[in-house]
């Protein structure tokens, strides 16, 4: 399994006497908490607290940010995990609660590189869902390494290099079910790495893609080897893949499209011709020649070439025109 680690971590809270709604839906929160270390730090938390000094209402949003430019290509992306450490601090009132939360996509930390400020308290985008968010996500209260599984929404974030995502308490703050009075719903992480904590990460299996772009000196087989590279693992030789170029030619009276890789001056003897840009190499072992582009040293209509039934060109006009 493939493993990323948070680059950026952290909590936005609002504190709010005016009314549940406002608390909810501020664009601005009044604290933030970037990167913790601790042993037993509160993550997310929604509250409602009333009595002799008033009604407050407490809010904190959990946002963490991953740099996976190293997966954005070349691989296949599944079984899409993230890991968090929590603790056995979490409470969940009244009688029957319990720590829900939801996995949105978060538009915080920049290019995962960027503390979180008070102003990113609503740095998300709750449209966009990387988990079930159905209620069935629940903030474990234990010391057990724990993961949510989040969806092929989260894995299609891999191509754009980041994936951000906002952590929200399910009922209250993601539902905007408004809590009663005596409503506390928290869970704790444990983010101290020189102890038993961890920095939140990623799992996943990421599979190579391998190369697409037809044989490699005749291999084609995913399970073979090229230099002792399995060819599902190769990406690219010699910064191929290219753009695929085409030109027509002739042979035994026939007209070809001829494909190659590449610039077309850089074609000579050993160059490969193909039928097609997917790589294939059904062409006919003959002379060819091209009717409309300059090669081989001649102009269209006075170049040539030989090639085998591999699509290798063995000898070209290469200057001596119009034979």
């Amino acid at each position: 399994m493939a493993t990323v680690n948070a680059s950026k971590w952290g909590m936005v809270s609002n504190a709010a006497t005016v009314s549940w709604s406002a608390t909810r839906s501020a664009g601005t929160g009044n604290a933030t908490y970037n990167n913790p270390t601790d042993n037993d730090y509160q993550s997310i938390y929604v509250s409602h607290t009333s009595g002799g000094k008033g009604t407050e209402w407490v809010i904190r949003r959990w946002f963490i940010a991953f740099n996976v430019s190293s997966y954005a290509t070349g691989y296949t992306i599944t079984n899409l995990k993230l890991y968090y450490k929590p603790t056995a601090s979490g409470s969940a009132t009244p009688s029957g609660a319990t720590s829900k939360v939801a996995i949105v996509k978060s538009t915080a930390q920049g290019n995962a590189n960027s503390n979180l400020t008070t102003a990113d308290f609503d740095s998300f985008d709750d449209s966009v869902t990387y988990a079930a968010n159905d209620g069935t996500d629940v903030w474990l209260d234990g010391t057990t390494l724990s993961y949510f599984d989040l969806n092929s929404t989260a894995i299609s974030a891999f191509t754009g290099s980041y994936l951000k995502v906002c952590i929200l308490e399910y009922v209250n703050d993601y539902s905007n079910g408004t809590p009663i009075a005596g409503t506390l719903i928290s869970g704790y992480g444990n983010y101290d790495t020189s102890g038993s904590g961890v920095t939140p990460y990623l799992s996943f299996t990421a599979t190579p893609t391998g190369w697409s772009d037809g044989d490699i000196n005749s291999t084609t087989s995913p399970e073979e080897k090229i230099n002792g590279i399995e060819y599902a693992n190769i990406i690219r030789v010699n910064s191929i893949p290219q753009t695929w170029n085409s030109f027509s030619a002739v042979s035994s009276g026939v007209t070809y499209t001829i494909y190659y890789v590449g610039a077309l001056s850089a074609l000579g003897n050993n160059s490969i011709l193909y039928s097609n840009s997917s790589g294939a190499t059904a062409l006919p072992a003959g002379t060819y020649y091209p009717s409309t582009v300059t090669v081989f040293g001649c102009t269209s209509s006075c170049a040539w070439c030989i090639i085998d039934s591999n699509g290798i060109i063995t000898s070209n006009s290469d200057g001596v025109c119009c034979p």
